[in-house]
């Protein structure tokens, strides 16, 4: 029966070829379409999903206003914000407090002489683990970021400095205009971690 079928969906095609491909390219591009839409609203409606509680997590931002009454928004605010919001509302629960760098950093691995340059920097506070997304491969999770010169590199970062070696205890000199005055700062890889979805406001290198 299925040979039959199939024999006359060939005899139809050859009878009415350009029919036949203006429908097959048509229903092509209509399954592609709806493809692509699916992927867009999942990316959207998952987007930081990856934070364990994403829903109660929120950045701290201001406004600033020039004298021409121009509005800047701005994702920083002073460090005492987050202390202050836990002692008068009861429904902080906590904070933890990032810098984004930004303008190229160079981390250089001495010893083979390889560097490898990044816009994703983030200073954080030693408790970044107890409330952001912290997928660590390699490392203590909880004492990755115990000390000011200890470093977390995405794998990807990692392999790019190390390749297959085991980065953990290296010494990595990091060198940044304004960070580091431009003078390179040796610091410890203490941890390695998975990679962040495209998907997400937060992607450390």
């Amino acid at each position: 029966m299925l040979r039959n079928y199939f024999i006359i969906t060939l005899r139809a095609f050859q009878k009415q070829k350009s029919y036949a491909i203006i429908n097959i390219l048509g229903l092509s591009v209509g399954i592609a379409c709806a493809i692509f839409i699916f992927l867009y609203i999942h990316s959207e409606l998952t987007y930081d999903k990856n934070f364990p509680k994403s829903d109660d997590t929120h950045i701290l931002g201001f406004n600033f206003i020039d004298n021409e009454g121009n509005i800047s928004p701005n994702t920083y605010v002073p460090g005492g914000w987050s202390t202050a919001l836990q002692e008068r509302l009861n429904e902080v629960i906590g904070g933890v407090r990032m810098w984004w760098m930004g303008m190229p950093a160079s981390f250089e691995y001495r010893a083979d002489e390889r560097i490898v340059l990044s816009e994703d920097v983030f200073w954080v506070q030693n408790t970044f683990h107890e409330f952001m997304d912290f997928p660590v491969i390699t490392g203590n999770k909880e004492k990755a970021l115990e000390y000011p010169n200890n470093l977390a590199l995405s794998e990807s970062a990692a392999y790019e400095l190390f390749g297959d070696a085991d980065p953990i205890g290296k010494e990595v000199a990091l060198t940044h205009t304004f960070a580091t005055g431009n003078e390179p700062l040796d610091l410890t890889v203490t941890a390695v971690y998975s990679d962040y979805p495209d998907n997400t406001h937060l992607k450390p290198k």
